[in-house]
């Protein structure tokens, strides 16, 4: 049995409202043990065991009727998540900027990682390390000059992305 946190992409934003009770139930439903989750944005942490790809699978199954749409489902072990936050590819990021993580479902092929890296400029600087993409902002989230369609072309596939801010409050809590 694995300690697994599972990143729902773009629910709780438009019309796409999800219930973290809900959410909480859906898991268990599927025999997945301590289950709980982390702010309102689509974080869930659980123990259960199978390889990564079978759960993510089972869990967008289990969601998809529940929620009335696809809620693609990224997971991040307990000790790549530690990682993660550890990491500090662009050193210490003043309070003023901006670190967030990328998830993807698999990791990025060396294409991909070309695209992805391609896409840091003045206001963006892209580091892809995996099926993780570790994506530095000079300043906030709307300071940046990617959109959503920029991520898509470069081939990678659905992702979502967390600040680590977030992360490291979400780390904090596995060990606590």
């Amino acid at each position: 049995m694995g300690r697994w946190i599972g990143f729902l992409r773009a629910v709780n934003v438009g019309k796409r409202r999800v219930s973290m009770e809900q959410l909480r139930d859906d898991v268990g439903s599927l025999g997945l043990e301590q289950v709980w989750t982390f702010v309102n944005s689509g974080n869930v942490a659980f123990t259960g065991s199978g390889p990564r790809a079978d759960l993510e699978r089972r869990l967008e199954q289990a969601f998809q009727p529940s929620f009335g749409f696809v809620v693609e489902t990224f997971l991040r072990s307990a000790q790549e998540l530690h990682a993660l936050v550890a990491a500090e590819p662009f050193g210490v990021v003043p309070k003023t900027q901006t670190h967030m993580v990328t998830f993807l479902r698999a990791p990025a092929t060396r294409t991909q990682r070309g695209a992805l890296e391609s896409l840091s400029g003045e206001a963006d600087t892209i580091e892809v390390a995996g099926r993780d993409v570790h994506w530095h902002i000079n300043g906030r989230v709307m300071d940046s000059a990617l959109k959503t369609k920029d991520w898509e072309r470069t081939g990678v596939g659905p992702c979502t992305s967390r600040n680590t801010t977030m992360l490291r409050r979400l780390a904090a809590r596995l060990d606590g």
